[in-house]
């Protein structure tokens, strides 16, 4: 977990973004990012991660649901 309060940096900021992936051990093509908000999905995009914008638990299980499988 990467708390915005702990290491003074918050999203869309791509350092936190960065944090997360060093702390994970992963690219962030290996990994898929789930926000509410617009903004943070397309900045986690641009760095390479699957991106998905939450609208509804069963809209979102879908699209990672399909992220998975393709």
């Amino acid at each position: 977990m990467v708390d915005s309060a702990f290491v003074g940096v918050r999203k869309p900021d791509p350092a936190i973004y960065g944090i997360v992936l060093e702390r994970l051990g992963l690219a962030a093509g290996e990994c898929a990012f789930v926000d509410d908000i617009a903004i943070n999905v397309r900045a986690a995009a641009e760095l390479g991660f699957a991106g998905v914008r939450f609208e509804s638990t069963g809209q979102a299980i879908a699209e990672l649901d399909a992220l998975l499988a393709g």
